[in-house]
């Protein structure tokens, strides 16, 4: 019986001898694969920091960007107005003009009748006009030439408007009017 206790004491001592090996190379693989691990660890987290400076360097360049766009967008709608109310200046400027060129039409009209009719009564009454008359159709006929003067005053003053916004408008637009092609 002793030999048999030997032989079982041998028997399992081996095997334990044989398992204590195999669980020293298990542990061994997992110390390898552990250490692999903590490798990719680490450089995951490296690349996770890289990616996290990366999303932070984007989220402010987007910031920038959409600032950026922001003023354009209001600089944008400002140019718009003003050439919006440039528009309606020159529309109201064009219609004074125009009012104006009639007015000067209608003065010189009235200038030129007034003086036919001066003549024509100078002609048929030579010596036979009042002085009181003669002096109103004078006073008349001056403040008609003075009327025709202010008027061509208002027209050159309305152009010089005119002209003026047009280049302001064109500076504006970066578009040439057809008073600039011509």
């Amino acid at each position: 019986l002793k030999a048999e206790s030997l032989g079982l004491m041998e028997e399992c001592t081996t095997q334990f001898y044989y398992e204590s090996e195999a669980l020293k190379a298990r542990v061994a693989a997992l110390e390898e694969e552990n250490t692999d691990l903590r490798e990719k660890v680490t450089t995951l987290q490296a690349h996770k920091t890289s990616l996290e400076t990366k999303y932070r360097d984007a989220r402010t360049k987007e910031a920038e960007a959409h600032e950026a766009n922001f003023t354009l967008v209001k600089k944008q709608q400002r140019t718009l107005s003003e050439l919006e109310a440039a528009r309606k200046t020159d529309a109201q400027l064009r219609a004074d003009v125009n009012r104006l060129q009639q007015d000067l039409k209608n003065a010189e009209t009235t200038i030129d009748n007034k003086v036919k009719e001066l003549q024509e009564e100078n002609q048929k009454h030579q010596n036979m006009v009042p002085k009181e008359v003669h002096m109103e159709l004078k006073e008349q006929l001056a403040r008609m030439k003075k009327l025709k003067d202010e008027l061509q005053r208002k027209l050159r003053l309305k152009d010089k408007d005119y002209n003026k916004l047009v280049r302001d408008y064109d500076a504006l637009s970066g578009h040439k009017t057809m008073t600039q092609i011509r």
